[in-house]
């Protein structure tokens, strides 16, 4: 499965626009599955927590402060731009 920016940003920005500091992952996909499919989101949410973004335990997922920090990045016009870029 090949990395998706926007999808990465989407999770990034669900769970900091959510009133609560963590969220089931059940939850996270329900939210998402306009967007993509479950075991993308799920595999983007460990692509994220391997780069310490975010925080994945016993189905429960939330921001790290470097997560939280990406999220909020109004800097830079591309938040995920150290993400690798491959064509298609």
């Amino acid at each position: 499965m090949r990395r998706d920016k926007e999808l990465a940003e989407e999770i990034l920005r669900t769970l900091v626009l959510d009133e609560h500091w963590h969220m089931d992952m059940r939850m996270l996909v329900e939210r998402l599955k306009d967007k993509a499919a479950e075991s993308a989101v799920r595999y983007h949410a460990v692509l994220l927590q391997d780069v310490g973004l975010v925080k994945v335990d016993q189905g429960v997922i939330r921001l790290t402060s470097a997560g939280q920090d990406r999220a909020e990045n109004s800097d830079k016009l591309d938040p995920m731009a150290t993400w690798a870029a491959l064509g298609s």
